[in-house]
Formats: C-alpha cells, structure tokens, sequence
C-alpha cells in the first residue's frame, strides 16, 4: 500500500477515490461531514459501494457524523434510505452546534486509508492509502465527537 497522498479536485475523481476507501475497507468506516455532497454520497455508485461495504461481513459498520440532518435528509434521500435500512450496519449521528470542529469532511477506512476534504463547500481534497498515524489522529477526534451526538429522531425508521 501508498502512503502517497492523491490530490483530487473534481467530482469524477472525488467518487472514484471514495470509493476505492469504502471497497478497500473491511471492518468500520468513519465519515464525518459539515456539509455532504449530494453529487458524491447520494449518487447511485457511492451507494451502492456503502451497501456492499455494509452487507460484506457482520463487523462491517459505518458511523455517519452530520451537522445539520434536516439538510442532509434533502440532499441525500438515498444514502439515508440505505442508512435505515441497515439501521444495525450504518448509524447516522448529529454533531451538536457547541462542539463542532472545522468544515472538513473525511471518510476514514479501518482507521487507515483517508479521504479529505478540509473545506466541505470545496471539491478539492486528497486520498492516502496507507498513513494510520493521521487516521488514528483524525479517529480520535471522531470518536470524541461521536460520544457526544446523537441520533436524529426524525431518522429513525417505523416499523
């Protein structure tokens, strides 16, 4: 595996570096985003690719950290759907206001492989392979902020 970071500043190759994380990623999956791209995460081969990702094994899990879920609900009507479909596989939590970090959205694979975009309102970013310090650094902070949130109640599936 690289530790070469690849520069992306597109759409086409923002998707296509995302999903080389979410196939190559075998356990958990990180996704932390102020703002989520409908054209990546609600288009039908991120989804899929997130699908097959979650249905691959039974400790494959995806933990989805949001600003604003009413906005996210707008956006990504399909990744939601999938997110409630699997409700055990893929959980979707809201960061609160007082405690969000920065604009950046990033998807980390098994706590190695990283997909950043430091500036969400920017399709630029960069995805590393192999760099676990800076993965284990940005899992961190996830997981901080994750112990903190919780789960909108309007995402919530009835049965």
């Amino acid at each position: 595996m690289s530790n070469k970071p690849i520069l992306f500043a597109d759409c086409v190759s923002a998707e296509s570096t995302l999903i080389k994380v979410i196939s190559n990623t075998s356990r958990n999956m990180h996704l932390y985003a102020s703002i989520i791209d409908p054209a990546l995460f609600n288009s039908e081969p991120c989804v899929a690719a997130f699908s097959r990702f979650a249905r691959s094994s039974k400790v494959a899990k995806l933990q989805v950290l949001i600003e604003d879920h009413k906005l996210f609900a707008i956006r990504n009507p399909a990744f939601l759907d999938l997110a409630q479909r699997l409700t055990g596989r893929i959980e979707i939590r809201s960061v609160p206001a007082e405690i969000r970090v920065d604009s950046a959205c990033y998807l980390l694979g098994d706590e190695q492989s990283i997909w950043y975009i430091p500036d969400s309102g920017v399709l630029s970013g960069t995805y590393n392979e192999s760099n676990r310090v800076r993965a284990q650094k940005l899992a961190e902070q996830f997981l901080y902020l994750w112990e903190r949130s919780k789960q909108p109640q309007d995402f919530r599936r009835l049965n």
